[in-house]
C-alpha cells in the first residue's frame, strides 16, 4: 500500500516515488567519518545535521540505506530503530507550552499548512499596506504552485537604496520549524514597528525580504502525508513520507493538475543546486539519493528563485533556517580555507551562537557540502550569510513545546544579523547627486547598478555559470542618492588580489551616464555631482 497517493499508478523505482510498504521504517545511525575522503563515501545519504561530541555524524536511513552504509566500511551504530515511532512517542509525551513564555509573534497552536502560509502573507499585506507587499517569485514550483514572499520596510513602496536583510526557510521539506521562523519574523517586524525601538530603527533604515516556503511542493507533500497511525490525529510526524527531504522533481515530469502532485517524484535537494561550486563533493549525482544536486546548476525553480532575489536586491546579509542540529553555520562548506571576511563572519556567528546556545562553526566543520545557499550568497554576492540549524531533537518536534521557545531564543540573533545587514561598516555605500545639463538637481532619476560575472562550478563540472546583478533606486528631491550595496568584488577575486566593478548608470528622461565603481566592505564611495546631459 502506498502512502498518500491513493490508486495512482506510478512508474520508476519505489524508493524514487516514496512508495514504501507498511512495515518499512526509517532509522537513525551515528557514523564516524572524520576525513574528507570518508565523508565523500556518505554522498547521497540523508544527513540530519547533528554532530556528536565523539566526532560522529547522524544519518537518516531510508529503507535499503543500512545495507548501503555497511558497504562503505565506515564505522556506524544504529541509534534509533524506528524514527516514526520515536517521534510519535515524543509527541504523545511532549510537555505543554511553557506558561511563563509570553505569546510570540505569529504563534499558533500547531504547524501551519501550505494554505495557512499563503493566507498569513496575504493578511499581513492587507493589514500593513504601507509596510508590506507580496512578492511572487518568477519561477513556479514543479507542481505548478506560485512561490510567494514578503518585502517589508517602513514606506515599503519607496525606491531607495536601503540595505536588505533576507530570510528564508523550507529548503528541506520535512523541516517544518524552518518555515515557522521566517513567518514569525515577518509578524514581529510588522506588529512591533513603532513600539519596539530596535525593530523600528531597522524598519526605517533597512529593507527585509522574507520567503517562508522556499520549497512549497516538498513541504506540502511532507505536511499532508498520510499518518501511519490514526491515533495521532493527523499531527506530526506524519508517517514515513512526512520525512521527505527534497523538492518534487519527477521521473516523467507529468503532474496531476487537480491535486497538483507529481506521483513519480524522486526529488532534487534545492540546497545542493546553487551554482557556487556546484558539482562537487557533499552532493550526489544520483537522482534517487537524498542529496541529489540535480542535472545542472540552477536546474530547479527553488534555487533559481533565491538567485533572482540575490541578483535584484542588494542583500547585505541573509539567514536560511533549517533543522535539526542546534548550529550556526557560515562559509565555507567546501574548503577549510578562511574566506576574506572570516573574522567578521566568525564574530557574528559566534555572537549568534552565544545568544541561541547553538554551536557556531564553518559549514565544512559539519561535513563537506557544495552548491549551498550560504556559499552562493557569500561567494557570488558578498552577503554575510548564515544557516541556522534549529531543534536538535528532530526535524519537526511537537509545536507547542518547541516552536514558541525556538523563536524567543533566536529572535535576538535575528535582530543581530539584521543590524549587521544595516551597518554600513559591514557593506559598501555609494553616494552622489544627479544634475541636469544646467546643473539643477534631478529628483527621481534612476540609479542602476549592473554587473555581469560568472560563478565557478566545481572543477571539471562544467563552464562557469553566467550571472547578472541588476538593482536600482531613485534619487531624492535634491538629486542625491545613498546606495547601500554589497562589495563589488567577489571574495575569491579579492583573495587573489583582484577587483571587480559595478556599472552605475544615472538615468533621466534627458539622458544617462554610466560610471565604473569599485566599492569595498566598509567603504563609502562619493561620486559627487553626476551630470546627465
Amino acid at each position: 500500500m502506498g502512502l498518500g497517493l491513493g490508486s495512482v499508478a506510478v512508474a520508476g523505482p519505489a524508493r524514487a516515488a516514496g512508495l514504501l510498504e507498511e512495515g518499512k521504517k526509517l532509522q537513525l545511525a551515528k557514523v564516524w567519518a572524520p576525513t574528507l575522503a570518508q565523508q565523500r563515501l556518505l554522498s547521497g545519504f540523508d544527513e540530519t545535521h547533528n554532530v556528536f561530541d565523539d566526532g560522529s555524524i547522524e544519518i537518516l536511513l531510508w529503507p535499503g540505506d543500512l545495507q548501503r552504509l555497511r558497504a562503505t566500511g565506515l564505522r556506524h551504530e544504529v541509534t534509533v530503530d524506528d524514527v516514526v515511532e520515536r517521534d510519535r512517542a515524543m509527541l504523545e509525551s511532549a510537555p505543554p507550552r511553557p506558561a511563563s513564555l509570553e505569546p510570540q509573534p505569529g504563534e499558533r497552536s500547531d504547524y501551519r499548512r501550505l494554505a495557512d502560509y499563503e493566507a498569513d502573507m496575504q493578511a499581513l499585506v492587507q493589514q500593513h499596506p504601507d509596510k508590506a507587499k507580496l512578492l511572487t517569485l518568477p519561477n513556479a514550483s514543479l507542481e505548478g504552485r506560485p512561490v510567494h514572499g514578503l518585502e517589508i520596510a517602513a514606506n515599503v513602496s519607496r525606491r531607495d537604496g536601503r540595505p536588505v536583510f533576507y530570510m528564508d526557510g523550507m529548503h528541506h521539506a520535512r523541516e517544518w520549524p524552518a518555515a515557522e521562523m521566517p513567518i514569525m519574523w515577518a509578524y514581529d517586524l510588522l506588529e512591533t514597528y513603532g513600539t519596539d525601538a530596535r525593530i523600528t530603527a531597522l524598519m526605517d533604515t533597512a529593507r527585509f525580504v522574507v520567503v517562508p516556503l522556499q520549497n512549497p511542493d516538498g513541504f506540502h507533500h511532507s505536511r499532508e502525508s498520510l499518518v501511519q497511525n490514526s491515533n495521532t490525529g493527523g499531527l506530526p510526524p506524519g508517517g514515513i513520507e512526512g520525512y521527505w527531504r527534497k523538492n518534487r522533481r519527477s521521473v516523467t515530469g507529468v503532474t496531476i493538475p487537480v491535486i497538483q502532485k507529481n506521483p513519480d517524484a524522486y526529488g532534487v535537494d534545492p540546497n545542493r543546486n546553487y551554482a557556487h561550486n556546484w558539482g562537487g563533493p557533499g552532493a550526489s549525482s544520483g537522482n534517487f539519493d537524498q542529496t541529489s544536486r540535480g542535472a545542472a546548476a540552477f536546474s530547479e525553480p527553488e534555487s533559481r528563485n533565491v538567485a533572482h532575489l540575490l541578483s535584484t536586491y542588494q542583500i547585505t546579509a541573509l539567514e536560511s533556517s533549517h533543522t535539526a542540529g542546534n548550529l550556526v553555520l557560515r562559509p565555507w562548506g567546501y574548503t577549510y580555507d578562511d574566506p576574506p571576511d572570516d573574522e567578521l563572519l566568525r564574530t557574528l556567528g559566534d555572537e549568534c551562537g552565544v545568544i541561541t546556545g547553538y554551536k557556531s562553526q564553518k559549514s565544512i566543520q559539519l561535513y563537506i557540502t557544495t552548491g549551498t545557499t550560504v556559499d552562493y550568497g557569500y561567494g557570488s554576492f558578498g552577503s554575510l550569510a548564515y544557516t541556522f540549524e534549529h531543534s536538535g531533537t528532530g526535524f519537526h518536534p511537537p509545536y507547542a513545546s518547541a516552536v514558541p521557545q525556538m523563536y524567543a531564543k533566536c529572535r535576538p540573533a535575528f535582530l543581530l544579523l539584521a543590524e549587521a545587514a544595516a551597518n554600513p561598516a559591514w557593506h559598501g555605500v555609494i553616494t552622489g547627486r544627479a544634475l541636469d545639463g544646467s546643473g539643477a538637481p534631478i529628483p527621481g532619476a534612476e540609479i542602476r547598478l549592473h554587473k555581469e560575472f560568472a560563478t565557478p562550478l566545481w572543477p571539471n563540472a562544467g563552464p562557469d555559470y553566467p550571472e547578472v546583478i541588476d538593482t536600482s533606486m531613485v534619487t531624492e528631491v535634491d538629486g542625491g542618492f545613498e546606495y547601500h550595496t554589497n562589495p563589488s568584488t567577489r571574495p575569491h577575486i579579492q583573495f587573489e588580489g583582484g577587483t571587480e566593478a559595478f556599472q552605475l548608470t544615472a538615468a533621466s528622461p534627458s539622458g544617462e551616464r554610466t560610471l565604473e565603481v569599485v566599492v569595498s566592505r566598509g567603504e563609502v564611495v562619493d561620486l559627487g555631482d553626476i551630470q546627465i546631459s
